[in-house]
């Protein structure tokens, strides 16, 4: 009875933020975290109660990600079948990324690797190496050398199927991203055209808008290093005209809305990023979406209590902002836009779980 129990509190707190997005009480959610824990105590790490504790301490911030560590190292000694052994290390992988212990996180990725190699069918494999996040972690131990010559190993030895289409697509997007990052332009451009190859592979892939899109974005960001920008605007225009179209579901539109607003975003073209950040924000997105809309009012208009109220909403929303909570006052200290508020109390205060001196109720309704 006890995960019942942890799951209908989670449950309540859910529902509760939804409601109340901008109520800091995390009385439930804290109260399902040691439910969890006394079902683990009298039962042992069983799946159930697993799952549930890694999804509560996903918001959590990152006292909570390094509780889930210290859960998924546990988790990952009990005689776990294959698929859930490749989930707990992956996720483990994951977190060590989030904390930005990068060192750590190389090295575990790399032994889930050969773990996966042994124990897993090639169309597994890129799945270990295709997040961003992690990825970035070999960047930053100088190591991105090595990554991409695994790429290039594990991507030209993967046939080309239908199992393995997502996978490789997700790390041919993720190479392409990163390639353009560290300058490699052409090579960058290479990845592009390859994954639209794999979209090209079936017209009826459910999730081929998603990658063409991909694809597409690449193409951007290099136009935009090359300050290309004739061939940058044409891009853009053509994606947004998806928009308009009604051949695409609400959760697609909201997929391409987020992707090309991040684009002009990194652009400085915050006015024509924002109707596609609110766009979302009106058909349910939330987290990451009110940051990058904070970013562009603050940029473009100067208009304070709108952008307070976003930056609240991003901090303490729970819609789409798995990983994130807690997160948000260090990406603020390095945004560029918001320079000019790095030392203001009241910015840091809405952004930050731990300093708060407004009453975040009274942002609810700007």
């Amino acid at each position: 009875m006890t995960i019942n129990a942890a799951r209908s509190l989670f449950d309540e707190y859910c529902h509760f933020k939804e409601i109340n997005p901008l109520n800091t009480d995390e009385t439930l959610l804290l109260t399902a975290r040691d439910q969890v824990l006394t079902d683990i105590a009298l039962n042992g790490y069983t799946k159930e109660a697993a799952r549930l504790m890694h999804r509560i301490l996903s918001f959590l911030g990152d006292a909570g990600l390094q509780e889930r560590e210290h859960h998924l190292r546990l988790y990952l000694r009990e005689p776990l079948e294959r698929d859930e052994q490749f989930w707990a290390h992956w996720e483990l992988v994951d977190t060590l990324a989030l904390l930005k212990k990068c060192k750590e996180t190389v090295d575990e990725q790399l032994t889930f690797l050969h773990w996966t190699k042994a124990n897993c069918e090639p169309k597994a494999w890129p799945a270990v190496m295709f997040d961003g996040t992690q990825a970035h972690c070999w960047a930053c131990v100088n190591r991105m050398t090595e990554w991409f010559d695994l790429y290039y190993n594990i991507i030209n030895s993967i046939e080309s199927t239908e199992d393995s289409r997502r996978n490789r697509a997700s790390y041919i997007r993720t190479a392409g991203e990163h390639l353009v990052i560290h300058n490699k332009i052409d090579d960058a451009m290479k990845e592009s055209e390859r994954l639209m190859e794999v979209v090209d592979e079936s017209a009826q892939w459910p999730e081929r808008v998603i990658f063409w899109l991909g694809a597409t974005t690449i193409k951007l960001e290099v136009f935009r290093k090359k300050q290309d920008w004739e061939s940058y605007d044409q891009q853009v225009q053509y994606i947004m005209a998806l928009l308009e179209t009604d051949s695409l579901d609400i959760e697609k539109k909201k997929f391409i809305a987020n992707d090309l607003g991040a684009c002009l975003l990194w652009a400085g073209r915050y006015q024509q990023a924002q109707p596609l950040f609110e766009f979302n924000i009106k058909h349910g997105s939330g987290g990451i979406t009110h940051y990058f809309l904070a970013i562009c009012i603050w940029s473009s208009k100067k208009d304070r209590m709108q952008t307070l109220h976003h930056l609240a909403m991003a901090e303490n929303e729970i819609v789409d902002n798995l990983n994130m909570r807690g997160r948000y006052i260090e990406m603020f200290k390095e945004q560029p836009e918001f320079s000019d508020v790095w030392d203001d109390q009241e910015f840091m205060s809405v952004i930050s779980p731990k300093a708060r001196s407004v009453d975040l109720q009274d942002l609810q309704s700007k």
